[in-house]
């Protein structure tokens, strides 16, 4: 494997182009929340014998028209890819598109952004981002806009770099981690021999963190300790993770995303 990243070739996208991809994504977040939240409501009144749907679905719709509005005010309409577009649009129920099915999704990519614009400290090898805080970092309707794209700069191009292949490692790792745990055998062997080979050579690269036990941690732990469930979370978040790194460095568009394989 080689990690080198000055094989790739980066072309990083300006720091208004990340800035709008950063707001286009908090404008879906806050409506797939809107949306879950919805849902909730609406399993709730259906317990409790109540019929407030129809109010519900009018809040949601405003909330819609409200970002589609302003978007439009700020001239951002453009950032949206055709999916968010049409989650915008408030004449049709939500349906979220096959890009846009993971709640998280949209805020792991959004954290992902906001350490390359340095608006976050946290990488993509940490744990999780803070969500609501991200989101208040970012302007939403009716504030200005140009003032937060403006006041963006990109961190150095070498760093970008190291933090796309610690993506990149990341998901890799996160996969791979799914299979280990259905092998058996000669198979499970080759797979952890491979993962001590990885891990080892992205820590000596300073693109990867190892734990106690010599695997690949997020946070403050190693991925063969964590749970089942974690791990699944964990696939979704890297490949949102490793979705926004590519396309930053140029690798793909946003609705055709280039997820790189170790």
């Amino acid at each position: 494997m080689d990690l080198d990243p000055d094989e790739i070739d980066i072309r990083l996208r300006t720091p208004m182009e990340v800035g709008s991809r950063m707001i286009a994504l908090s404008a879906v977040s806050h409506l797939i929340s809107r949306r879950a939240a919805d849902t909730l409501e609406s399993m709730d009144d259906e317990d409790d014998g109540d019929e407030h749907g129809s109010e519900s679905d009018e809040d949601t719709a405003g909330e819609r028209f409200d970002w589609l509005t302003w978007l439009t005010q700020e001239r951002l309409l453009d950032a949206l890819t055709s999916s968010e577009r049409k989650l915008l649009d408030s004449r049709t129920a939500i349906e979220l598109p096959p890009d846009l099915d993971d709640e998280g999704a949209a805020g792991e990519s959004l954290g992902a952004l906001a350490w390359a614009v340095g608006r976050s400290d946290l990488t993509v090898l940490d744990r999780g981002f803070p969500y609501l805080d991200l989101l208040d970092s970012v302007p939403s309707p009716w504030d200005e806009a140009v003032q937060f794209l403006s006041g963006l700069t990109l961190r150095p191009e070498h760093e970008i770099a190291n933090a796309r292949e610690s993506a990149e490692i990341l998901f890799w790792r996160a996969q791979v981690e799914v299979e280990r745990r259905t092998s058996k055998g000669r198979d499970r062997f080759d797979i952890e021999a491979a993962i001590r080979d990885v891990a080892a050579e992205a820590a000596l690269a300073g693109v990867a963190t190892l734990g106690e036990d010599g695997d690949l941690a997020v946070g403050s732990e190693s991925i063969a300790r964590m749970s089942d469930t974690v791990i699944l979370g964990m696939v979704a978040a890297a490949r949102a993770r490793l979705r926004a790194m590519n396309w930053l460095c140029g690798l793909g568009d946003w609705d055709d995303p280039v997820l790189t394989d170790i």
